[in-house]
């Protein structure tokens, strides 16, 4: 998971030639697997439903600058889960 932790903003860019469907994709495929591993519980943080939720950042990833880390971005104060009526 270090590995993870370790990547900066930029270097998801550059590995998918600046295509940001796909640096994202694996920016959020990345962000749920830190989730699990650090045993975040899958509510919601608002109501507490349970069915559905989805891994939300607070502060937006598109905020960050390119040399964050994950660790920075997917920090425990900055990563949620919420049902999809919250999450809009």
């Amino acid at each position: 998971m270090n590995s993870i932790l370790n990547k900066t903003f930029d270097e998801y860019k550059r590995n998918v030639n600046y295509d940001s469907s796909r640096y994202y994709n694996a920016m959020r495929r990345d962000s749920r697997y830190i989730a699990k591993v650090r045993g975040m519980e899958k509510i919601c943080k608002i109501c507490g439903y349970d069915f559905y939720v989805e891994l939300c950042h607070i502060r937006p990833i598109s905020d960050f600058p390119d040399e964050a880390t994950m660790s920075e971005m997917c920090s425990e104060e900055n990563l949620v889960y919420l049902c999809a009526n919250h999450h809009k």
